[in-house]
Formats: structure tokens, C-alpha cells, sequence
């Protein structure tokens, strides 16, 4: 079995998240995410779902080769299952929790990334088992690690669904964050100085600022559930900063030409943020 570095893995996911943007990702979009399901289909592979055991302790399965695999049907009674070298499967337990989505997605995609070592490495992964993966639930999330193809497909899976283009993309959020931020304590200064208005004004100038101090500090995370916190508080401050600049609109304290562009400004982040956000999480281990 190959040992490779977490540069080797980047250089693999680089090249696979190239030929899924060819395929799916509009040209000039930014802050794209990669979609499993998508991804399987790139991969030529059809993703099935089956309960994969009786107490919910294993969350995937997949194999390059024909082989036949015990499942359970909706009583628990066993079944017997024909894997023909291109299917992954996934608990359908998974499929069926809302909370667990983010789990599912990565399930989906550990069992993809199965495939994509198994095809750089044949000799290697031939000989390391039939079934590539009995992918199971963690007991503990910091492990020693000691089974290193699924180390492996771990860290494929999150340099694949969370691309380092996309998120170095989502981060130019930051700068657009604090020219609108800028923009908004022109306008505020503005409308203090000839209306005497402060109430209104400060609660947007409070939200239009905290935009992008929450994205600066999404920089320095400490982890990601910290990094998907940080993007998720933005775009509220964002929402609401869209809120307060259509009531100043709507009483008279800027007129339509300032209401537009900075609501288009506004708008902008927004739609980036929602990107980001679910880029992000899309890629989150909820284990």
C-alpha cells in the first residue's frame, strides 16, 4: 500500500477537482463546492443505499470488483447484495437523518476517493483487500493512525470537497466585505451629520462591520466547525444589514441611487457567503 504525503494527496484532489470543474462548474464561478453524488457520476460510479448493518456502525462500503456483500433489509433480516465494481454503498440510516447530511456526503465521498486511489494504485490496492472500504462510525474523533488506506481516503475526501481554490475564493469575501464596510461608514457619517439619525444608523453600521470582522476572524479558526461558525455569523450580519439599509431606504434617509448600489453590494456578499457557507459544510465529517 502506497504511503503518501499530504502533498501527494493535494497534487491527487487537484486534479480531480480540475476535471469536475471542466464537468460541472460554470466558468468564473467562485466559491464553488463539490457535490458527491456529482462526483460518483464524473467517477462512473452508481451510488446504492441498504442498511449496512444492524446497529448502524458502518457507513459505507465499496469495492473495485464483483463480490457479494451482506446487508440487512428494513426488519434487520440479513440479505445477500451484488456489488458489481462500481457501486457505493451508503446506510441508508444516514440518508434518512437530516443531521447526519453532512456525514452522508462524506461517506459518499470516502467511498469515491476508494476508487480514485484504487485506480492510481491497482497493484497496491489489489493486494490490500477485495473490498476497498467497511467504512465505520469513529468512537473517538483523534485517533492514532493505524489503518492508512482509510487515513488516506479521509484526506482525500476533504482536500476534494473543500477545494483550496474555492476556499482561497471565498476568502476574496473579505476584501469586498471591507470596501462595503467602508462604503457603509460614509453613508452613516453622512446621514448622522444631516438627519441627526443615530438609532438606525449605528444598528447598521454595527452589522456592515461585523461582515467582515467575522470573515478575518474565520481566517485564524481554530477548527472547522469554528471556520463554518464564523462564515454562518457573517451572513446573518449580511441579512440584516440588507434589512436595515431598505428601512433607511423606506423612511426617507437615503435616497434610491444610494439604496441600490449598496443593496447590490450587499446582495453580492450574501450570495458569496451562502456559497461559502455550504461549501464548507458540505465537507464537514459529522461524525
Amino acid at each position: 500500500m502506497p504511503y503518501l504525503s499530504w502533498n501527494d494527496i493535494e497534487r491527487i484532489a487537484e486534479n480531480v477537482v480540475r476535471d469536475y470543474k471542466y464537468y460541472f462548474v460554470p466558468e468564473k464561478r467562485l466559491c464553488y463546492n463539490v457535490e458527491p453524488d456529482l462526483l460518483a457520476q464524473m467517477l462512473g460510479l452508481r451510488i446504492e443505499y441498504g442498511f449496512l448493518s444492524d446497529d448502524g456502525s458502518v457507513y459505507g462500503l465499496t469495492s473495485p470488483d464483483e463480490v457479494c456483500i451482506t446487508t440487512f433489509d428494513d426488519h434487520m433480516n440479513e440479505e445477500i447484495r451484488f456489488l458489481d465494481g462500481r457501486t457505493v454503498m451508503v446506510d441508508e440510516r444516514l440518508r434518512r437523518t437530516p443531521k447526519l447530511q453532512g456525514c452522508l456526503n462524506f461517506t459518499k465521498g470516502h467511498e469515491c476517493c476508494h476508487h480514485i486511489l484504487g485506480r492510481m494504485y491497482p497493484g497496491e490496492y489489489g493486494i490490500y483487500h477485495r473490498v476497498h472500504c467497511l467504512y465505520r462510525k469513529k468512537s473517538e474523533s483523534r485517533q492514532e493512525i493505524t489503518d492508512w488506506p482509510e487515513w488516506q481516503a479521509d484526506a482525500l475526501t476533504s482536500a476534494i470537497l473543500m477545494p483550496k481554490d474555492a476556499i482561497e475564493e471565498a476568502m476574496l469575501d473579505l476584501d469586498k466585505a471591507k470596501q462595503f464596510a467602508k462604503d457603509i461608514v460614509f453613508l452613516c457619517r453622512e446621514i448622522k451629520l444631516s438627519h441627526k439619525e443615530a438609532v438606525l444608523v449605528n444598528q447598521l453600521l454595527r452589522s456592515a462591520t461585523s461582515i467582515g470582522a467575522n470573515l478575518h476572524e474565520a481566517q485564524y479558526a481554530q477548527s472547522k466547525n469554528d471556520f463554518i461558525s464564523k462564515l454562518e455569523i457573517a451572513l446573518k450580519e449580511a441579512s440584516e444589514t440588507c434589512y436595515w439599509l431598505e428601512l433607511l431606504h423606506r423612511t426617507k434617509y437615503i435616497n434610491d441611487q444610494q439604496y441600490k448600489a449598496l443593496s447590490d453590494k450587499c446582495a453580492a456578499i450574501r450570495v458569496m457567503l451562502i456559497a461559502s457557507c455550504k461549501t464548507a459544510k458540505s465537507s464537514a465529517e459529522n461524525k
